[in-house]
């Protein structure tokens, strides 16, 4: 009778042990992600902080304090299993967490063009065809950077899971109507373009 007793606590201890080697080795695989697809969209803001939005129609007309381009990607996930210990004795209920997806790529580009001169105040005329990177400003998850141009420079200058909103940061001169197309071109070579729908710009 002891003898069952100190093999069935050796089993247990030793499916104890196997259970924090795998949650170890589970920590240790990190999942990463890469870009299949860009998609744009003109929108409003429905709050202050312009985490919230509403899709508007094309030909909409559209305070430019209230318009922003919304940019999402579609993605493809992938782990780094190298070092990945499958324990048999660790079902799923017990599975521990793993970090965060991170991205596999860099933005390279992310440039904004309008198939129309845009009119700023002070009068200032951004010829069709023209980058407006530095009439666009980014918020991001509350990172607010004063335009396009810094924020490829900056740590945040990579594909996310989470909603990249641009915004004019300069106020036009007349009522306008623009169709944008967004230009975002990753350091693995792949690029993507994508256009807005017809948006009328108003003061």
């Amino acid at each position: 009778m002891r003898t069952k007793v100190i093999s069935l606590f050796l089993l247990f201890s030793t499916l104890y042990l196997s259970s924090i080697v795998g949650c170890q080795k589970c920590n240790d695989i990190q999942t990463y992600f890469k870009v299949l697809d860009l998609f744009v969209k003109n929108a409003t803001k429905t709050d202050t902080n312009r985490l919230g939005f509403t899709e508007v129609d094309a030909n909409t007309t559209v305070s430019y304090q209230d318009y922003y381009i919304v940019l999402t990607v579609g993605v493809e996930y992938f782990s780094d299993a190298s070092n990945y210990f499958s324990n048999p004795f660790m079902g799923t209920a017990y599975a521990c967490d793993s970090p965060d997806p991170l991205a596999a790529e860099k933005i390279t580009e992310l440039t904004v063009y309008s198939n129309a001169d845009l009119r700023l105040t002070g009068d200032v005329v951004i010829p069709a065809g023209s980058s407006l990177n530095e009439y666009f400003g980014v918020d991001l998850e509350g990172d607010n950077i004063t335009t396009i141009s810094d924020f490829v420079k900056s740590d945040l200058s990579h594909p996310t899971e989470e909603i990249l909103f641009l915004y004019l940061n300069q106020a036009p001169s007349v009522n306008q109507m623009h169709q944008f197309n967004v230009y975002y071109e990753l350091d693995s070579g792949n690029v993507y373009s994508e256009k807005t729908s017809n948006i009328i710009l108003s003061q």
